[in-house]
């Protein structure tokens, strides 16, 4: 498969050095990356430019790798690209926009477009080993799942890199726990300081509870997800060097099992493989979207001091629906008002003037009844906006 690499960043220059090692794949363009002339010595068989716009053709590569960069420039880049079709991989979060990302998953699902987000730890054989432990339930080792804690050692601590890593690990969260609809920062102070040690609470519409946190970086730079069940504990270790591990202790005994052989770069580009093949991938840009609104959901949870609820999409489709149409009822009753307070007046001074205004006093009110009357029509449109399914369980999280 022929990629091209549009921007830089690192996670996007790894994948871009994996594709163009690779002896099935090869990179054959690098655009907007004019800032790295070092690129040429790295990608010697690539062709550079600072139109991207040839990416749209179809004829230069047949996916591209888009890496995280400037939110006006690359909103415009990922909307042309998906509307045009190209297969995407895409560097999560490439931008910070929920409202993007909206615009985005609804372009995918109406021009069919396919986009994975990268890196994932979704596809890693140690996160679909518990998965499948949770989906046993009372039949498996770890009994019913009933709390995730996810422990996020980070070097950088700003808010951007922590919320950064937030959408990413909140999807590997999704694929085990199912749906959030919950979510709070825990004692937390109202400011950027809140970040650095940053502890988040989520429940699903169940009950069920899962905590992300940041901490210091020790000994080993990673990531740690503990799932306590209801006859045992399961903890997935993610170190960022070295093999991924899941152990499961009972009362009585631990087994532990690695997985050594996972490359995130040849996974993802199975992945966008299957999904252009017509298969269904995750995570995909509904998934990234999520993710999203859940990142945004913990930075107004910092901002507040507070819990907040984080609406399923269906919900939040009717939520806005229903928003639009209560401001479109207020502006109504406004321009209403101010048209009867016009009309009088005109009124007034047209018979001052000796006019008659008797057909102006007849046709006001139908005029004021007919707008009401096409408001109250468009409620009919809430009858066409489906709510999604519940999304509890980890199937569809």
């Amino acid at each position: 498969m022929k990629f091209a690499l549009l921007g830089i960043d690192e996670d996007a220059l790894a994948l871009a050095r994996w594709v163009d090692a690779s002896s099935d794949h090869e990179l054959v363009a690098v655009c907007d990356a004019a800032d790295r002339p070092d690129l040429a010595s790295l990608f010697p068989g690539a062709s550079f430019s600072h139109a991207w716009e040839e990416l749209l053709l179809g004829s230069v590569a047949d996916a591209v790798i888009v890496a995280a960069g400037d939110a006006e420039l690359r909103s415009e880049q990922l909307r042309r690209l998906v509307v045009e079709g190209m297969p995407l991989v895409v560097s999560h979060p490439a931008i910070d926009s929920v409202l993007v990302y909206y615009e985005l998953a609804a372009l995918a699902e109406e021009f069919g477009s396919i986009g994975v987000a990268y890196p994932s730890a979704r596809q890693h054989p140690a996160l679909q080993q518990a998965v499948e432990l949770v989906r046993r339930g009372e039949d498996g080792p770890l009994g019913v799942l009933q709390q995730v804690n996810f422990q996020r050692p980070l070097v950088d601590r700003q808010p951007a890199d922590v919320s950064k890593h937030f959408a990413r690990d909140v999807d590997a969260l999704r694929s085990i726990c199912g749906e959030i609809v919950r979510l709070g920062a825990a004692g937390a102070p109202r400011d950027d300081s809140a970040y650095a040690n940053l502890g988040v609470q989520m429940s699903s519409p169940s009950g069920l509870i899962a905590r992300w946190a940041v901490e210091p970086v020790g000994a080993t730079a990673g990531g740690t997800i503990t799932l306590r069940g209801s006859q045992a504990v399961a903890v997935v270790n993610m170190p960022n060097d070295g093999p991924w591990s899941l152990e499961v202790s009972t009362t009585e005994e631990t087994s532990r099992q690695e997985f050594a052989e996972w490359n995130a770069q040849a996974a993802v580009v199975d992945q966008l493989a299957a999904g252009m093949a017509g298969e269904t991938i995750r995570p995909d840009w509904s998934d990234a979207l999520r993710s999203m609104e859940l990142t945004e959901a913990l930075q107004r949870s910092v901002a507040r001091g507070r819990t907040v609820e984080v609406k399923l999409a269906g919900e939040t489709e009717e939520g806005t629906f229903k928003g639009v149409m209560t401001s479109l009822g207020c502006s109504l009753i406004m321009l209403a008002t101010g048209m009867l307070f016009v009309a009088a007046i005109v009124d007034f001074l047209l018979r001052e003037a000796g006019v008659d205004t008797q057909a102006i006093r007849i046709a006001l009110p139908w005029v004021v009844l007919t707008m009401f009357v096409l408001f109250l029509a468009l409620q009919a449109l809430k009858l066409v906006i489906q709510p999604s399914s519940d999304k509890n369980d980890p199937d569809s999280g």
